[in-house]
């Protein structure tokens, strides 16, 4: 699955954290009923199609800078709600940890996307590297 990011370390970022959210999922979704994971999987792969579009519709720098934190923001809010929707008496502690170990992932992949924009605005290259990614 192609993942637009703003450069190469965000595709890093991004590509990781999915990684480990499918992980969380696969985890949470083991002893649950058949195909729950195959479902969640087709979940995060349409929240990266919707980053995806919603970039191509961008026409400004704040847009695209909002764009940075789609794809962990919403993973994070359709993993939950979709643990929520799973959740049993038997798995109940099994979901709780899930939902703690998806904020505590989220929370990560934002600080570490927030420090990249701002050392690029810091270095003066943010703007440009927003304006260019709107031309593209």
């Amino acid at each position: 699955m192609k993942i637009d990011a703003i450069n190469k370390k965000h595709a890093g970022f991004l590509e990781a954290y999915i990684k480990d959210i499918q992980e969380i999922m696969f985890e949470a979704t083991e002893n649950a009923n058949v195909g729950k994971f195959s479902e969640i999987n087709d979940l995060l792969s349409n929240v990266v199609r919707y980053s995806n579009k919603f970039k191509e519709y961008t026409n400004n720098p704040t847009e695209i800078n909002e764009w940075c934190y789609m794809i962990p923001n919403l993973m994070m809010y359709a993993s939950t709600g979709f643990l929520i929707g799973i959740r049993s008496d038997e798995n109940g502690e099994d979901v709780d940890n899930a939902i703690d170990k998806l904020f505590a992932t989220t929370v990560s992949i934002t600080s570490e996307t927030n420090k990249m924009l701002d050392e690029l605005e810091a270095l003066g290259e943010l703007e440009v590297m927003l304006t260019n990614l709107i031309k593209k």
